[in-house]
C-alpha cells in the first residue's frame, strides 16, 4: 500500500469520515489549481458499507451526531458556527480543522431524524471535495446495532481525482470498518467506566 493509500485510509474513520477523508501527506500544505471547466471531468463515487455496533441504536445514534464524533474520533472535533449551541439539527453548520491540515472543512447538517436514528451531512474542502455523508443505524434483535454508512463524493480538481479515486478503489472498506472499531472501542470504555 502506497503512503497515500496508507493516509486515506487511516483518515476515513478518524477523520469520515471523513473522514473521514484526508489529504496525502505529501499535499498537506498544498491546495490543487482550479481545473479549467472544459478540460476538467470530476470523479464521483458513491459507496455503502454497514458496520456491526456493540450497543443499542439510542446509544449508537448520538456518537454520530455533530457532538458525539469528537468522542470516538481522533480529527472529527467539530466547531459549532450556527447554531451556537452546537445543537444538531437541519441547516446547522460546523467547522473542522483537521491538525495535520491547512485547510478547514465545513459541515452542514442535511438532514437529522433521530426518531429513525438517521442523520446526513453535506461537506465540503474547497477546491478539493464535495462529500456527502450520511449514517441510518437500525436496532438488532440482540440489542445491537447495524449502522449504514453511505458516502457519496466528488471530486473537484484533477489532483483530487486521483485521490478520490485511490481511496474508494482501495482503502474505503477498510475504513468504514477501522470507524466501527473505534466505535466499539469507545462503547466498551464507557460501559467499563460505568461498572
Amino acid at each position: 500500500m502506497t503512503r497515500r493509500k496508507r493516509c486515506y485510509a487511516a483518515a476515513l474513520p478518524a477523520t469520515i469520515a471523513l473522514w473521514m477523508i484526508a489529504l496525502p501527506v505529501r499535499a498537506q500544505h498544498e491546495h490543487p489549481e482550479p481545473a479549467a471547466p472544459e478540460s476538467f471531468e470530476a470523479v464521483h463515487y458513491e459507496r455503502e458499507r454497514s458496520i456491526q455496533l456493540d450497543a443499542a441504536p439510542e446509544l449508537v445514534f448520538p456518537l454520530f451526531e455533530p457532538s458525539g464524533l469528537s468522542s470516538w474520533s481522533r480529527t472529527w472535533k467539530l466547531e459549532a458556527l450556527y447554531p451556537a449551541s452546537g445543537e444538531a439539527r437541519a441547516g446547522a453548520v460546523f467547522l473542522n480543522h483537521p491538525a495535520a491540515h491547512d485547510f478547514s472543512t465545513v459541515w452542514l447538517v442535511a438532514d437529522h431524524d433521530p426518531r429513525a436514528q438517521r442523520i446526513r451531512y453535506v461537506i465540503t474542502i474547497p477546491e478539493v471535495e464535495a462529500w456527502e455523508l450520511e449514517v441510518q443505524c437500525v436496532g438488532t434483535p440482540e440489542g445491537k446495532t447495524v449502522a449504514r454508512v453511505s458516502y457519496r463524493i466528488t471530486a473537484l480538481s484533477e489532483r483530487a481525482n486521483e485521490w478520490v479515486r485511490d481511496f474508494f478503489e482501495d482503502d474505503f472498506e477498510v475504513g468504514v470498518d477501522r470507524m466501527g472499531t473505534r466505535i466499539n472501542e469507545y462503547l466498551m470504555k464507557k460501559e467499563q467506566a460505568g461498572h
